[in-house]
């Protein structure tokens, strides 16, 4: 399964996630039978799917880079590790169009 699918699966794992913790906020919680299972995993991507903290996912792989690209993700492309402090941005794409170009 490509990094896309993988990533697909995980939010759609955490919107069901989110969705049953909502469905439990509403009720009286008199029954802990039916309070959902905690997943702390899917916790943190429910964040990213309020709109709280941004999700950033690294792909060095071409074809992942290139879905990113499709997607109209914002992206950023480094000359090296980009953990790494001596690497540089190269470019810098948002909603799919170049917005930076390092010279």
């Amino acid at each position: 399964m490509g990094t896309a699918a993988l990533i697909r699966t995980a939010l759609a794992d955490a919107q069901i996630y989110l969705r049953k913790w909502q469905e439990w906020e509403r009720t009286d919680k008199k029954d802990p039978s039916k309070q959902p299972a905690r997943d702390l995993k899917l916790e943190a991507l429910t964040r990213a799917l309020r709109g709280e903290v941004p999700a950033l996912f690294i792909a060095n792989r071409e074809d992942d880079i290139s879905t990113a690209i499709r997607k109209d993700a914002d992206v950023l492309l480094f000359d090296g590790d980009p953990f790494e402090y001596t690497s540089h941005v190269e470019s810098v794409l948002v909603n799919g169009q170049i917005s930076y170009r390092r010279r």
